[in-house]
């Protein structure tokens, strides 16, 4: 057909054609780009949905008056205070204190809702005698905290909706003594 004189009626054949035959390779292409970008869409759509989830922050320090003195070991086991300051709950918390001279205890909680605190204790050298001096009649204080530089609080928690699986963050604990 010359299409020079009919434009038109030459469009239209060609559409015709078009429409009689079908295109295996286009549609196979037009399948799988679909197919990609509703994944790619699922995948951004989960991660933005994880993101903006209520989340739990810990921050952690050591309160430096509040030690208790084990002479004869030369150590003094020195409480921690760990808060959630994040916007969401932490299941199944459990708060230990490491990177010091050894085991201290640990604590547990079921739920550790925003704004709450758990304690927890961490066990450090120290060295020094808090004796009564008998001319005075006052006591004399020297004893002196070791500090290490890797003294952090290790906590584990579970968090919905994948509580089965245990989560972990370990927060470096700044030196409490003046």
């Amino acid at each position: 057909m010359d299409c020079a004189s009919t434009p038109i009626a030459c469009q239209l054949d060609r559409i015709a054609d078009a429409m009689t035959g079908f295109d295996w390779n286009g549609f196979a292409t037009t399948l799988i780009a679909t197919i990609i970008g509703a994944l790619v869409a699922a995948g951004i759509g989960l991660a933005v949905a994880r993101m903006e989830r209520p989340q739990p922050f810990f921050t952690a320090e050591a309160t430096p008056d509040d030690f208790h003195w084990l002479p004869e070991g030369g150590k003094a086991t020195i409480s921690l205070t760990v808060t959630n300051v994040g916007d969401g709950p932490a299941y199944n918390v459990r708060v230990r204190g490491v990177g010091g001279a050894g085991a201290a205890w640990e604590a547990r909680t079921a739920k550790l809702d925003p704004g709450d605190s758990i304690r927890g204790a961490i066990l450090v050298p120290a060295s020094g005698d808090y004796d009564l001096d008998a001319t005075t009649v006052q006591y004399i204080d020297t004893r002196v905290l070791e500090w290490p530089a890797t003294a952090a609080a290790l906590i584990e928690w579970q968090q919905p909706p994948q509580r089965h699986r245990v989560r972990s963050h370990r927060v470096r604990l700044a030196d409490p003594t003046p």
